[in-house]
């Protein structure tokens, strides 16, 4: 829900229409309508083509929108009803199948990429986690100060490169290599 007031999308009494999409290649239309009080709601249309698969499977429909009051006393807060579950949240997920809703919904854990890593992969991941983030940061003009001092987007690309480096030092030792290896490499040092 955040995201989408970020982007101007939810605003009280308006309808708006718009789509998002991932570097995955999926994208999802959608339409909130915020007119009238007593009917909010989030409309989904989208299109899901199973892996093998020639024909894709269409989805379209509408995810309740409630309000409650904020526990600051001041205002309200719009939450989702999941449509599977009935949950109130801020948040939907898509993984483990077809339909957008509530993170429990799903009946099994929903993980980042990175928690499901190996403790070996783990330096590799973050690695390449951090070489994403750099990525579009590096496209930017280059800008390391401004009247003598240092940007937060040079510091944030500075740490992010340190980060980097330690992570592909990290991933370059013995320890992160598989056991089997390890040992081949021990015994061809002590023979």
């Amino acid at each position: 829900m955040a995201a989408l007031r970020a982007k101007g999308v939810v605003k009280a009494g308006t309808t708006c229409m718009g789509s998002l999409s991932w570097g995955s290649g999926n994208s999802v239309a959608f339409v909130t309508d915020l007119t009238n009080p007593m009917d909010m709601y989030l409309r989904l249309t989208y299109s899901i083509r199973k892996p093998g698969s020639s024909t894709a499977t269409d989805y379209d429909y509408r995810i309740p929108i409630v309000t409650r009051p904020s526990n600051l006393g001041v205002g309200n807060i719009l939450l989702f009803s999941c449509p599977m579950t009935g949950r109130l949240c801020r948040t939907l997920y898509r993984a483990y199948g077809d339909k957008w809703g509530h993170r429990e919904a799903h009946g099994k854990r929903i993980y980042y990429s990175y928690q499901a890593e190996s403790k070996r992969w783990k330096a590799n991941g973050m690695y390449f986690y951090i070489k994403d983030q750099l990525q579009p940061l590096q496209k930017l003009r280059n800008t390391d100060t401004y009247k003598g001092k240092q940007t937060r987007r040079s510091q944030r690309t500075d740490k992010l490169v340190a980060k980097r480096n330690e992570m592909d030092k990290k991933r370059l030792t013995i320890g992160m290599l598989p056991k089997w290896m390890q040992a081949q490499i021990l015994a061809s040092l002590k023979a």
